[in-house]
């Protein structure tokens, strides 16, 4: 009796180590995994929807995304935020976190494209390029241009049209592109400067017009591994997704344009 006790309390240890030993991680065993991504804030609409997409066919896999400025994110990263995909919106913050070895440089990769557009509230007054130069505008909405890549394309594109200085008094500065399509939803600004997608996901906005892509630098969004990732084969399997056609088609319909 004795005997068949042990075996038992043996079987029971067996079953319970090997329920354990399924897991999905880096040991290439099948455990559950938790990605945390950390991504600009005008991904949030389709990347919450990719991720969706992507945990119902991958029961195993859930998502921790925190979404804000490609500078801020950067930082945190740099002051050892546990993190396993970076997500930025311009190369200028992916080259930085590059350059201090913190990224996978074999693990980078462009996933998107997206263009810059000039905002109103819905049924506001429609206007031209040319009329940011000769009309006063009492408040336009830009980017933080220290942190935020939306900012910096919108001074940049200022600048290069030539009349950065003569707008600037208008400019009222936010955290982070979606900060700035807030403002011009809510009428607290006359109008703002936010990416096509932006504008795609708002009913409360119009577009008055596109900048020139000559206008400023290209707007792509570079995702790479982070060195400090737990879970790195889970994330070069998602990495890897991002650039399919499952999530290319969510991502279209939020108004980004995929990399091929």
């Amino acid at each position: 009796m004795k005997l068949k006790l042990h075996m038992l309390v043996f079987i029971l240890f067996a079953l319970t180590s090997l329920s354990a030993g399924c897991t999905f991680g880096d040991n290439g065993d099948d455990q559950s995994v938790t990605l945390t991504i950390s991504a600009a804030a005008s991904m949030k609409d389709a990347l919450d929807d990719v991720t969706e997409k992507y945990k119902s066919e991958n029961q195993d896999v859930d998502f921790v995304v925190n979404y804000g400025s490609s500078g801020s994110l950067m930082n945190q990263i740099s002051e050892g935020a546990k993190v396993d995909i970076f997500i930025s919106a311009a190369q200028m913050q992916m080259d930085m976190l590059e350059s201090k070895d913190l990224i996978d440089k074999k693990m980078r990769t462009d996933i998107l494209e997206n263009s810059l557009v000039f905002v109103v509230q819905k049924g506001d007054t429609l206007y031209s390029l040319k009329d940011l130069e000769t009309r006063k505008l009492e408040s336009v909405a830009i980017g933080e241009t220290n942190s935020v890549p939306a900012g910096q394309y919108a001074k940049e594109a200022f600048e290069n049209i030539g009349f950065y200085d003569s707008i600037n008094s208008s400019l009222v500065f936010a955290k982070d592109v979606r900060t700035v399509l807030s403002w011009v939803e809510t009428g607290n600004v006359q109008g703002g400067v936010v990416y096509s997608s932006d504008a795609h996901s708002s009913d409360k906005v119009d577009i008055s017009f596109e900048f020139p892509q000559e206008t400023h630098s290209p707007i792509t969004y570079p995702a790479a591994i982070v060195k400090d990732s737990s879970s790195t084969e889970a994330a070069k399997i998602f990495l890897d997704y991002l650039k399919g056609e499952a999530a290319s088609d969510i991502f279209k319909y939020h108004g980004f344009k995929p990399v091929k």
